[in-house]
């Protein structure tokens, strides 16, 4: 079974063409599909209690859909994903449209 993979470059101009929420992981494109009733719940939850728990901190919670693109120093940009929340305390990688960088947290609810 054959398993076609694609460079980012490749994925960076499928995902400005597509008005999907796309994530792409080892090469493979993943379609985000919209959150149930239960995840969206769970979810919220969860941003609310980081959200307290790091309220006298520099870090910052967001909330999906938030694009982060994982990166250390030694790497290239090879992913892209859309956590349902994740925690960003260096914030030299934050810009208006995503993160670049390792946050301390990324979550999903499943």
């Amino acid at each position: 079974h054959l398993i076609l993979t694609i460079s980012y470059e490749q994925f960076l101009r499928i995902d400005a063409d597509s008005n999907e929420y796309l994530e792409l992981i080892d090469g493979q494109i993943y379609n985000q599909a919209s959150p149930s009733t239960a995840h969206q719940r769970i979810s919220v939850n969860f941003t609310v209690i980081f959200k307290e728990y790091l309220k006298n901190t520099e870090c910052e919670v967001f909330h999906a859909s938030f694009d982060v693109i994982p990166k250390n120093e030694s790497e290239e940009l090879t992913h892209k994903v859309i956590p349902d929340i994740v925690v960003i305390c260096d914030k030299r990688g934050l810009n208006e449209q995503n993160y670049v960088g390792a946050p301390p947290i990324s979550s999903e609810a499943y």
